[in-house]
């Protein structure tokens, strides 16, 4: 899989358009997966290289608009923004090589986005860390047209390549990042399991991490929910740890972030489903990574699940990762008695959550209440 993907040696481009209009994102039923938008030249022709082509989702194209705004300002377009880590970093964040290293870019020129979104939170920080502060940022939800647009294109292509620019831009952050975090701030561990137990999404759609987390905790690793941490903070643990376990997804992409040639990235897969885009990360960053395989999945026939993002996930306490626990000389907690328990358990937790018992169960109940 990593032979197919590479590092692109070309120059990554950008183009300028006078009277250029952003139009925010709108969505037709036969229009793309991420809804059309984007930028159009002087004469209203929509400008291809503002559109994305991720290779299973699009988003970009013109439509018609009534009424539009003028604003007096040089603006680079981000695109398309909205509140998901993992897109975030494969799919929506490599426009920003422009104003991160380009010397082309001033700070009187603003930043514009799309989407019903707005950026705060580590989104925000990430912007900062690359230099460029909240008040560059326009958030377009009319059709707004500006006195010149400039388009970058992008210096990633998730699961294929990423450039010299991506790289760049992501040693930047990396830099600015360890410069400015204070020792208040800092996590500092040799250890660190990285958790997914307290998210939403998670708690939803995954059964099993539970009873793995507490096999890493009573081996002296330190159990931290990335969501609860700043950037700078996260980045500072992949550049100082020296060995990081994560579930296979958008936790084990932050890799990008580190530089750190002593880590050892240990990653259990949720999934027999392939993240190429980790592949992609990895090689840019020449990580040390192994993985474990945690994954069960009764269902795999009936296509469940159907991709990395969806779920349900069944984790369990696999021979895979009892052979690592024995090979690196760490504590099992489980008898085997206990281990077929929770297996037991945790199988029926999942059925319920594939088949949606529980909501079902509900609605049976409020039918019987409303008849009598």
């Amino acid at each position: 899989m990593e032979k197919k993907m590479y590092k692109k040696e070309e120059p990554i481009q950008y183009e300028t358009y006078e009277m250029g209009i952003v139009l925010p994102r709108k969505f037709l039923s036969n229009g793309p997966g991420w809804g059309l938008g984007g930028v159009c030249d002087k004469n209203n022709c929509f400008v291809e290289s503002s559109s994305y082509h991720g290779g299973w989702i699009d988003h970009g194209g013109i439509y018609q608009w009534d009424e539009e705004k003028y604003v007096d300002e040089t603006i680079v377009y981000f695109g398309l923004f909205f509140k998901h880590w993992g897109h975030f970093l494969v799919d929506l964040n490599s426009r920003l090589w422009f104003p991160a290293i380009s010397n082309k870019f001033t700070n009187q020129m603003k930043i514009v986005y799309i989407g019903e979104d707005e950026i705060d939170g580590n989104y925000l920080e990430y912007f900062h860390l690359l230099g460029i502060q909240k008040e560059q940022l326009i958030h377009v939800t009319q059709p707004t047209r500006f006195n010149k647009v400039i388009v970058p294109h992008f210096s990633m292509r998730g699961c294929i390549w990423f450039s010299n620019e991506y790289e760049k831009m992501l040693d930047k952050l990396i830099s600015n990042a360890l410069i400015e975090i204070n020792d208040k701030e800092k996590i500092s561990c040799e250890k660190v399991y990285f958790s997914r137990l307290n998210l939403r999404k998670a708690i939803l759609t995954e059964v099993g991490e539970a009873q793995i987390v507490k096999m890493f905790r009573v081996n002296n690793y330190t159990i931290l929910s990335p969501e609860t941490l700043s950037l700078k903070q996260q980045i500072y643990i992949w550049n100082t740890c020296q060995q990081i376990v994560c579930i296979n997804g958008s936790i084990a992409l932050n890799c990008m972030f580190s530089k750190n040639i002593d880590l050892h990235l240990i990653v259990l897969n949720k999934t027999s489903l392939i993240h190429l885009n980790l592949y992609l990360f990895t090689m840019m960053r020449n990580t040390n990574i192994y993985y474990i395989n945690i994954y069960n999945e009764p269902y795999l026939t009936k296509n469940i699940p159907s991709n990395l993002g969806s779920g349900p996930f069944l984790m369990e306490i696999s021979d895979d990762l009892l052979d690592f626990f024995a090979n690196n000389n760490l504590i099992n907690p489980y008898k085997k008695i206990m281990i077929f328990f929770i297996k037991c358990v945790n199988r029926i937790r999942y059925t319920g959550k594939v088949w949606n018992i529980k909501n079902k169960i509900k609605l049976f109940l409020r039918k019987l209440y409303i008849r009598s």
